[in-house]
């Protein structure tokens, strides 16, 4: 219920500006009005509001407006501002923090008390933070730049890193961000390339995987080599299969390897040696992938081996075998829910991951379907056909068919915003996932780009944030570089500088 003030000040703000003729009333009118406002205030809650809407009624349209006028500015309260007032600065922070940037670029502008708060409490400091939980591009970019560290410091061990400093930080980093993304479409990107130098016929690099501190990449001369990611140099070869290394996946100090020699070889990158062989295909083994204690190898010999592993002693066991598939299952991803196959067969599969029954066969390809990514409710298919489909996973639906490459699509990877995928034409493709993914955007415009330095098949591709890493069968590992140019912050404080607050508000 309103105070009893409150509605005096309303009843009297209405006086005011009503009739003009009115404005000076006579003893006698004053002593009916004031019986008026002691009857009103005699009045529960109910009857107070039916009596304010049997009033509303009875005025003229200009009345309303000025009436309208008159309640929003009572209803506006600015607690922001109140809450430090009475002790309670800390609530009005927490308040403010669930802000994005550009909120909290316009309440800056609200009044001096907000700024204040805003800067006494280093809110743009701890958006810089939430940024750095959830966004992997800005922490990448920020890794990258030299600037993580600050981002944890306080003022007190270093008093350069004040509010002003984050307030100005910010819109820099987010510069760098938004020109990054631009340059995945609009920018050629800078290249580095690893030469495998590989003897004689067997040149050609099948399989890579790369993090931070080095790649490894898995070669036609059976071998495996680790490369330093910021030297580029060859720091080790690793031995022991007899066939090509056809696909290979690492965590931490466990690499499992696929090799035409028809095994699978689990090794200890802690001391480079092997630790178990795993025999079941009788053909070669053309793909590997690994959660977990869950192992899954798929072969030649048209069926997908389902292993349990030791992530300790690196040991393995088969568990089960999926046989289903009518020729070669060239790629197979999986999660706790899926196991997902494509063949050259034509088709892809789909099994359940906890139980391996089969769930169903997805149709569309017109020739073998060479690889796949599955990822959530998608999974994105390339083929011999040299097609590119887009699928549902619940529905077995297919959303999109992306047409482009000339020759068999030999790899595929997407993210929340695009697909890249890797062709025998020696071609490298950007696609705009969320517009595939609209029914009413035109095929003729979802290819964003073309990349084109490879002179043999493309084999292989994996990127992030800033990077393509490809391998091809001209024996050369391609880094394609969309980072922003620009010298790395040397010094920390050059980041405080007079930049315009469109640049985060645009």
């Amino acid at each position: 219920m309103e105070s009893e003030g409150d509605d005096v000040e309303l009843a009297d703000t209405l006086e005011e500006n009503g009739n003009q003729q009115n404005s000076n009333p006579n003893p006698q009118e004053q002593e009916l009005r004031k019986v008026g406002y002691g009857i009103f205030e005699q009045m529960c809650e109910t009857e107070q509001l039916e009596f304010l809407r049997v009033i509303l009624e009875s005025l003229n349209q200009q009345q309303l407006v000025k009436a309208e006028t008159m309640i929003c500015s009572l209803l506006q309260k600015d607690f922001i501002s109140l809450l430090p007032a009475i002790g309670l600065e800390d609530i009005a922070a927490e308040i403010l923090t669930y802000l994005d940037s550009k909120s909290l670029c316009a309440a800056e502008l609200v009044s001096r008390q907000w700024k204040g708060l805003i800067s006494d409490s280093k809110l743009w400091k701890k958006q810089l933070e939430q940024k750095v939980k959830t966004d992997r591009i800005w922490k990448g970019l920020l890794e990258r730049r030299g600037w993580m560290h600050v981002i944890w410091q306080t003022e007190t061990e270093n008093p350069v890193l004040n509010s002003e400093f984050y307030r100005n930080l910010f819109p820099r980093v987010y510069i760098h961000v938004k020109k990054l993304k631009q340059n995945w479409i609009n920018e050629e990107p800078t290249y580095k390339i690893i030469n495998c130098n590989t003897n004689g016929e067997s040149k050609g690099v099948y399989c890579l995987q790369y993090d931070n501190s080095k790649i490894i990449s898995g070669h036609r001369d059976n071998t495996i080599k680790v490369w330093d990611t910021k030297s580029l140099e060859c720091k080790q070869t690793l031995t022991g299969h007899t066939g090509s290394i056809l696909s290979l996946q690492y965590e931490d100090n466990v690499l499992v390897t696929g090799s035409s020699d028809a095994t699978v070889r689990i090794w200890d990158l802690s001391t480079s040696s092997i630790v178990t062989v795993l025999n079941y295909h009788t053909d070669p083994v053309l793909h590997v992938r690994f959660i977990g204690a869950i192992l899954i190898s798929s072969s030649k010999d048209q069926k997908i081996a389902v292993w349990s592993i030791n992530r300790k002693s690196l040991t393995a066991s088969l568990q089960t075998a999926l046989i289903g598939h009518r020729a070669a299952v060239n790629a197979v991803e999986f999660d706790e829910t899926f196991i997902v196959s494509a063949s050259g067969d034509r088709t892809i599969k789909i099994w359940n991951a906890k139980t391996c029954e089969f769930v169903k066969t997805l149709k569309g390809h017109t020739r073998g379907v060479a690889c796949i990514h599955y990822r959530g409710s998608l999974i994105v298919s390339g083929s011999s056909d040299h097609t590119i489909r887009l699928w549902d996973v619940d529905s077995g639906v297919c959303l999109r068919v992306l047409e482009g490459h000339n020759e068999l699509v030999r790899c595929i990877r997407f993210d929340e915003r695009k697909i890249i995928s890797g062709a025998y034409d020696g071609r490298i493709k950007i696609w705009d996932l969320q517009g595939a993914l609209n029914p009413r955007v035109s095929g003729n415009v979802l290819c964003l780009r073309t990349l084109w330095k490879h002179t043999g098949r493309v084999f292989r591709l994996d990127f992030d944030e800033f990077q393509i890493m490809s391998s091809s069968h001209d024996d050369l590992i391609i880094i394609w570089d969309f980072d922003v140019q620009g010298n790395p912050l040397e010094e920390v404080h050059e980041a405080i500088e007079n930049l315009n607050d469109k640049m985060i508000c645009e």
